[in-house]
């Protein structure tokens, strides 16, 4: 499994899949304007730090895929994240 990267091009932030005790997930969908979908991801890490990890989806479609397991690094190839530390 390759390692994770989280954040904007401006801060890019990587971790091995070994940091990561588990990725939690929610989202919401509004169908009267899907550019405005977006998902959360809380990451946390093994020693005891928690990451949100937040993009702007394109459509809902996209979002639905998130929540079926689709790995959180083909998020940067649709999405405009931003990263904040929690």
């Amino acid at each position: 499994m390759p390692d994770f990267y989280f954040g904007t091009a401006q801060h890019l932030i990587k971790y091995q899949k070994q940091d990561i005790l588990k990725i939690a997930f929610s989202g919401q969908s509004n169908s009267r304007s899907p550019v405005r979908d977006f998902a959360v991801y809380t990451i946390f890490l093994n020693n005891g730090t928690r990451l949100s990890f937040t993009s702007i989806l394109i459509t809902p479609d996209q979002l639905r895929n998130k929540m079926t397991g689709v790995r959180i690094e083909e998020m940067h190839r649709f999405a405009w994240p931003a990263f904040k530390a929690l």
